[in-house]
Parts: C-alpha cells; sequence; structure tokens
C-alpha cells in the first residue's frame, strides 16, 4: 500500500511537471497565439487529466489545484498588472474561478473512470477535464469582463461579420456576456479540448498506456 501511495505521488508530480513544461514550450510556438488574445497548448492538460483518470476524482483535482497555483505564479511573474482588476476582492474571485477552479476542474476528467475501455476512459476524461475548464472561463469572463461584449461584436476584429451581427441581433444583458466570454474563450478552449481529446484517444491505443488508464 506504501509504495501505491509514493508511486502515486511520484506519477502525479512528474505529469504536474510535464504540464508545465508543455504550457512552455506552447508559449513561444506562433501558431498557438490568437489574434484576440488567449493562446492554446499542445495538450498540456493532458497529463492533469491522465492522473484523474488513473489515481482517480481526489488525486484529480490536488494535482490541477498545484498546477493552478503554479500558473498563477507564472501569471503573476510574467504580467502581473493584467491580472489585477479595480477592487481587490474582485480580483481575488476573478483569480479563483480563472485559475484555482478552472484548472482544478481538470480532476474531473476522472468521470471518465466510468467507461469500460481504456480508450473510453481516457477520451471522456480528457473531453470532460477540458470542459469544464472552458465553463469556469465562461463564468469568470461573463462576471469581470461582460462589460466588453457589446463592444467585442460592434467594434472588435468579428465587428461586421455576420457571426458579430448574429450575437448583436439575438442578445442583450446578461446574455451577451455570457455570449461573450463563451465566444472569446472558445477561440482557444475549443481548439484545446479538441486537440486534447483527440490525442487522449490516440495514446489510448498505445499499450502500455492503456494499461494505467
Amino acid at each position: 500500500m506504501k509504495n501505491k501511495k509514493i508511486e502515486m505521488l511520484v506519477e502525479s508530480a512528474i505529469m504536474i511537471a510535464l504540464a508545465v513544461a508543455l504550457d512552455l514550450v506552447s508559449a513561444i510556438l506562433p501558431f498557438t497565439q490568437l489574434p484576440f488574445g488567449g493562446k492554446f497548448t499542445i495538450c498540456a492538460m493532458l497529463p492533469l487529466v491522465y492522473v484523474a483518470v488513473r489515481y482517480g476524482l481526489g488525486t484529480g483535482l490536488l494535482s490541477g489545484f498545484i498546477y493552478a497555483l503554479i500558473q498563477l505564479a507564472i501569471g503573476f511573474a510574467k504580467h502581473p498588472s493584467s491580472l489585477m482588476l479595480d477592487k481587490w476582492y474582485l480580483t481575488v474571485l476573478m483569480l479563483f474561478i480563472d485559475y484555482i477552479l478552472a484548472y482544478t476542474a481538470l480532476g474531473l476528467g476522472s468521470l471518465g473512470r466510468s467507461l469500460k475501455t481504456p480508450s473510453g476512459r481516457f477520451t471522456l476524461g480528457a473531453f470532460l477535464g477540458t470542459l469544464f475548464r472552458y465553463v469556469c472561463h465562461i463564468v469568470s469572463g461573463a462576471i469581470f469582463y461582460g462589460a466588453w461584449a457589446t463592444w467585442f461584436f460592434e467594434e472588435g476584429d468579428l465587428a461586421g461579420t455576420a457571426f458579430a451581427k448574429f450575437f448583436l441581433d439575438n442578445f442583450s444583458g446578461t446574455g451577451m456576456s455570457i455570449a461573450y466570454s463563451a465566444v472569446y474563450n472558445g477561440l482557444y478552449m475549443i481548439p484545446e479540448i479538441i486537440i486534447t481529446t483527440v490525442v487522449a484517444f490516440a495514446l489510448s491505443k498505445i499499450p502500455v498506456i492503456a494499461k494505467r488508464v
């Protein structure tokens, strides 16, 4: 039992380190940077999903939480001003949702364990883990940056397109804020979800990985 716990701790630490490394590498790749802001990574979330699927909800949430703290530290080191809002308590709440909650939510990839096959478990886990992260970013964006919603569709890079007109004609108020946040965060989170899910499925076909998930 003790050896299994040590193995779990060591493997989780390695996966967290791998996730950080993949995120840092992705940050210097030009094609991951999006013109509207934000970036997607080259499967940086997959090691954390792997931990969740392999060891369960508790370990998955803890690994996601530790990764969130690392991402928060990196964010402050790189551009502290962009993480600050007008009021300190709003900053704390925003950071909690956008970092702590969003990355910890990757541990919910453990829900993939409900499926019987390794490919099903890992693929569903990757999809659900990244999807829950996306939902957290939507909530945060709608609450703290929803005031930019109308500007984003009227004067931003999407202005004048049929896509922008659809949202301007059909949404207002809170609905507009949520729509804006879903679109803005979706520009990098949807590619992230797709890439992570597809790669998880492909890796699950490798026998050595299939045995562990």
